[in-house]
């Protein structure tokens, strides 16, 4: 794989409201719930109490971070110090300069006392351990509660391949958060909650200025204009005036090396780790996630079109190998997998002589 001139390099060689969504935009209701509000942490037949769902989300959390001091921040913890150093005071390099907002939130612990380790280890155990409460309750609102809780444990599994071929990057655990909010809101038609996603998301990765695009994706055509545009352009402007005013507090830093995209295709695609990794992400969604695409809620069937963004900027500016790029799709990629495996499930069970459950997009809620 050819050099990447960035911040890991750099580490390694330093020292208006609307009320529940109905099932027929996007939820797929199956089983004795059929048409049951979904979407709400108060949903009938829940597995476990929310007291009971903090703490497993607080354990793996836990156990991941674990992993991930053992994996990153002890090997690197002298390039770490380093680094931190040169993008609190402004001297790091482009992009991670304008990633600033984890590095401030590190910083303002450590003048509280907290060690640097911790320092950086606390937020990322919050950040999990939110985004994993989220992500489940997410998910209620597509399948029963047991495949809610299946796709957790997916989330929780694909978090250790996220933790290799870096140094340091602690803005993952807050992107993957923030995401994770962005979709819970558009699927609860809580499209304001964008505005302050974006101007808090942008602060920490550039990522966030998707988040527009992804609320667009949704609701054209499918929502009135004029209770989704008016936060679109909230979120959109202040997205970029997050953007531009970084650029205009740190100055325009130099680049670690030249963003040129055809030196990137050719490093990730004979890159052997590459596609190791990609499949051991997207795993069981490259079998499953396309097999019942015609019964899939329209709300995924829009939204997956990040799927390919995602890969194509990707693939044109970054190493590959590092899966944690496309944490932010899991929303998509799970609810498809875990609807495909519900499809299938009830294909082998029902008699030869029912019919088939209708589209998601055919269901009604009572």
């Amino acid at each position: 794989m050819a050099a990447r001139f960035d911040l890991n390099r750099a580490v390694a060689t330093a020292r208006p409201a609307m009320p529940t969504p109905r099932t027929d935009i996007h939820m797929a209701q199956r089983g004795p719930a059929h048409g049951a509000p979904r979407g709400t942490s108060a949903v009938a037949g829940a597995i476990l109490s929310p007291a009971s769902l903090i703490a497993l989300c607080a354990a793996i959390a836990a156990a991941s971070g674990l992993l991930h001091a053992m994996l990153v921040d002890g090997p690197a913890h002298d390039g770490q110090v380093d680094a931190h150093l040169l993008l609190i005071t402004g001297r790091g390099p482009y992009p991670d300069q304008y990633r600033i907002l984890s590095f401030l939130l590190a910083e303002g612990l450590m003048r509280l006392g907290v060690p640097f380790s911790l320092s950086y280890q606390l937020p990322r155990f919050v950040f999990t351990a939110a985004s994993l409460y989220v992500f489940h309750e997410y998910l209620r609102g597509f399948v029963r509660p047991s495949l809610a809780l299946l796709g957790l444990f997916m989330l929780a599994a694909a978090l250790p391949l996220t933790f290799l071929f870096y140094s340091m990057q602690p803005s993952d655990p807050l992107n993957m958060l923030v995401f994770f909010l962005g979709f819970w809101a558009l699927a609860r038609y809580r499209d304001e909650w964008l505005v302050p996603l974006t101007a808090v998301g942008v602060l920490n990765r550039e990522t966030a200025l998707l988040l527009p695009l992804l609320q667009a994706l949704v609701r054209v055509r499918r929502a009135p204009p004029a209770r989704w545009l008016p936060s679109f352009c909230l979120a959109s402007l202040a997205g970029v005036a997050g953007y531009a005013g970084l650029r205009v507090v740190f100055g325009l830093r130099p680049a670690y090396a030249p963003v040129f995209p055809p030196v990137y295709w050719r490093a990730n695609a004979i890159d052997r780790a590459t596609w190791i990794q990609l499949a051991g992400f997207f795993n069981l969604t490259l079998w499953m996630g396309w097999r019942a695409w015609r019964v899939q809620p329209e709300f995924l069937r829009r939204a997956v079109w990040l799927v390919p963004l995602f890969l194509v900027i990707h693939f044109s500016v970054g190493n590959v190998r590092e899966v944690r790029y496309f944490l932010p799709l899991l929303p998509v990629l799970v609810p498809i997998t875990l609807i495909a495996l519900e499809r299938a499930e009830e294909a082998q069970t029902r008699p030869s002589s029912a019919p088939a459950a209708p589209p998601a997009r055919e269901r009604v809620a009572g």
